[in-house]
């Protein structure tokens, strides 16, 4: 008889609003998970609006709002 040693589940903690926006849709962490946000009126997403959970235990992209016409 073989024997499985129990493996702790990887996931993400609940991420924080990013600066001038907010979490639209969050279910859970597990990887492999996503969640999307927006930005405040006058900010734009500085890359994607949706992240996804990975094994590591981060999201990503990090969900970042910029203000408008700023360009990095």
């Amino acid at each position: 008889m073989g024997y499985s040693p129990l493996v702790p589940v990887a996931g993400c903690s609940p991420p924080s609003p990013p600066t001038n926006g907010r979490i639209n849709e969050y279910h859970n962490g597990s990887v492999g998970a996503s969640l999307t946000f927006q930005c405040n009126t006058g900010y734009l997403p500085h890359q994607l609006v949706t992240s996804t959970c990975m094994a590591n235990g981060n999201w990503v992209p990090i969900p970042q709002c910029i203000l408008a016409g700023i360009h990095y």
